[in-house]
């Protein structure tokens, strides 16, 4: 899978929420959350294309895009790839880093202690 940038996710989960969107659908939808001009959302749009993450097809004179990639599948390859980079694979090691750094919260430390179990009790 190609590398996925920060803006380039962006775009990704607003395709996977709403499945297909024209380019003007997504500039009103970054409105507020982006100060993207219509030329840089078409400018992600393309390198998006060439890398594969995105498709399009024409109705009447408008493209119409939309991915047929898996969120969760891409979403696995991101988490895997972000902890060999950064973490060299080791899971102990970042987890650590999020306790030592104070970044969970109570309801994260359960999730985390549920999810262990649950993998733990699996055959």
């Amino acid at each position: 899978m190609a590398h996925i940038s920060d803006a380039e996710w962006v775009f990704m989960e607003l395709l996977w929420e709403y499945k297909e969107l024209t380019i003007a659908q997504m500039e009103k939808l970054l409105k507020n959350e982006r100060n993207w001009s219509k030329h840089a959302i078409i400018s992600f749009l393309k390198k998006m294309e060439a890398k594969g993450l995105i498709c399009f097809r024409i109705e009447g004179k408008t493209k119409v895009f939309y991915t047929e990639l898996d969120k969760e599948q891409i979403k696995r390859e991101a988490s895997v790839g972000f902890l060999d980079k950064v973490f060299h694979g080791k899971l102990g090691l970042m987890v650590s880093s999020l306790v030592e750094d104070d970044c969970l919260e109570e309801e994260d430390i359960e999730e985390l202690m549920q999810l262990l179990e649950k993998k733990r009790e699996e055959p």
